[in-house]
């Protein structure tokens, strides 16, 4: 998820050809509407539309049953608020990872998601 449709496209395409099954979304703020589409993992932008970090939004996606223990990974380009909500994201099981990054950090990072280990890359 990003609000951002150019980073968005991206990041699908990139993902896409690193052969994961993409479905990218603009923001959502109903956790069921992720829900719905039985994601084995999910990648979303720490900040939307310049607002503050949408940690309410992860914890309403913690909250729900089908979304519990699916991997979820933060990106954001605000080093500072992924350092200011480190412990929150934690707390959440949360992965992070600052942008830019390479396109083998990311790929890493998401098939560690995906394989249950949450250490850092």
């Amino acid at each position: 998820m990003d609000d951002d449709r150019e980073i968005r496209d991206l990041l699908a395409e990139l993902l896409a050809a690193l052969g994961f099954e993409v479905r990218a979304l603009a923001t959502v703020t109903d956790p069921e509407a992720i829900a719905v589409l039985r994601p084995a993992a999910v990648i979303t932008d720490l900040r939307v539309a310049g607002h503050e970090p949408h940690i309410a939004h992860l914890e309403r996606m913690r909250a729900h049953a089908d979304l519990a223990a699916t991997p979820i990974l933060a990106c954001s380009g605000d080093v500072f608020a992924l350092r200011r909500h480190r412990r929150r994201l934690k707390e959440l099981k949360v992965a992070t990872l600052s942008r830019p990054f390479a396109v083998g950090d990311l790929e890493r990072r998401i098939r560690q998601l995906l394989a249950g280990s949450s250490s850092s890359p």
